[in-house]
């Protein structure tokens, strides 16, 4: 659709059309003559968006001048007169090579020569084949310059199509990232809470049961319950820290720090006091880890200890075994529980330490054994 301007200017070009058939007026042109070329500057009002009609009704506009100017209304051949406004001819020429079909492109070349031979070969067209040459040399100027045109206009259609394609295609890609994101941040969220929550739940049930038999033992329960939630809420912190910070903020931050056989020992720690008889092995410069790959192996053994607490209950044997070598860390936490693990409609879990696995090419494995359950995960440095 033709935009507000474009229209203004074809009616200008109109009105530019037939105001030189007015100007014939002047010269002794007669009134038919004239009416002939308003009407034809009439018609180019519409050349863009109908310009094989307007080629043709200015075509039909434009024989019936010749015929006028050979006739002097006796039968008797006079001599052809051109008129100010047969320049309409030329801009209707230009509008199909421009905005017509390439049928009609070829189609006005060849009426365009036709006409010029027919006219050429007119007897009273006197020097005709000066004439011709020149007619011939207008026509074939103003039908390049209309296929550059239409070749710019094509081009230029081309570059803003690719660039709605790429915008649409930026714009998926930014929806998949903030999906991607958004099922990242849930994954956190579940590792961070859940295994706070697992811990609180137990110690808190342990200070009930021992409440009256044991205060100082439901005291020390209940003080474990309440680290348990503010270092939760530090890590909750910590997160809500990491999805603020700009993409070009330094991705190792002093005060974090990486992961080691400490932290793994931490990890041991807290699953001895919600009562999980844990035995932890480490092997290996875990401290060398890209932050990611170390970020993916505290998460899967600190969700695979609140599976052991949440399905198989304190009490429960767990042996973890952390080796880092040949390029790769394997995980293994291995309990002595009951084998059942069943996710809820909502789980995160499993799902949750598989994904973080398939993120860095490694394998994943969990299942039952014929007393426990086993987690297994091999993560390569590098994917």
């Amino acid at each position: 659709m033709p935009s507000p301007r474009s229209r203004l200017f074809d009616l200008l070009i109109a009105l530019s059309v037939s105001g030189l058939a007015l100007a014939e007026l002047g010269i002794g042109r007669s009134p038919v003559m004239v009416g002939i070329g308003v009407v034809m500057g009439g018609a180019l009002f519409w050349r863009r968006t109908r310009p094989v009609a307007t080629a043709c009704a200015v075509a039909a506009l434009g024989c019936t001048q010749v015929v006028l100017s050979l006739s002097n209304y006796d039968g008797t051949v006079t001599y052809l007169a051109p008129c100010l406004y047969d320049v309409g001819v030329l801009i209707a020429v230009h509008a199909v090579t421009k905005y017509a079909a390439r049928f009609w492109q070829v189609m006005a070349a060849g009426v365009g020569g036709v006409i010029a031979a027919v006219l050429a070969s007119l007897p009273a067209w006197d020097g005709w084949w000066r004439q011709a040459l020149m007619l011939g040399a207008f026509a074939v100027a103003v039908w390049a310059v209309g296929l550059n045109a239409r070749t710019g206009r094509l081009y230029a259609q081309g570059l803003e199509e690719r660039a709605a394609v790429l915008e649409r295609e930026q714009r998926h890609l930014a929806e998949a990232a903030a999906a991607g994101e958004r099922a990242r941040i849930a994954r956190e969220m579940h590792d961070v809470i859940a295994h706070a929550l697992a811990g609180m739940i137990a110690q808190v049930d342990g200070a009930a049961y021992a409440i009256d038999g044991d205060p100082a033992g439901a005291r020390k329960a209940l003080t474990a319950a309440g680290d348990a939630g503010r270092t939760a809420l530090a890590e909750l912190q910590g997160l809500v820290g990491v999805l603020r910070e700009p993409p070009e903020a330094d991705p190792h931050p002093p005060h974090r720090r990486p992961l080691g056989s400490d932290r793994v020992g931490e990890l041991a720690d807290w699953a001895r006091g919600v009562g999980l008889d844990t035995t932890v092995r480490v092997s290996g410069d875990l401290a060398g880890l890209p932050v990611g790959v170390a970020l993916a192996v505290h998460r899967i053994v600190q969700e695979a200890l609140t599976n052991v607490l949440k399905h198989a209950g304190p009490g429960t044997r767990v042996d973890i075994d952390v080796a880092r070598a040949h390029g790769e860390t394997r995980i293994e936490i291995t309990d002595h529980g009951r084998a059942i693990r069943e996710a809820g409609p909502g789980g995160h879990g499993l799902a949750g330490m598989r994904e973080r696995v398939a993120v860095y090419g490694g394998v994943f494995e969990a299942g039952p054994l014929p007393v426990g359950w086993r987690v297994l995960a091999t993560i390569p440095d590098a994917p």
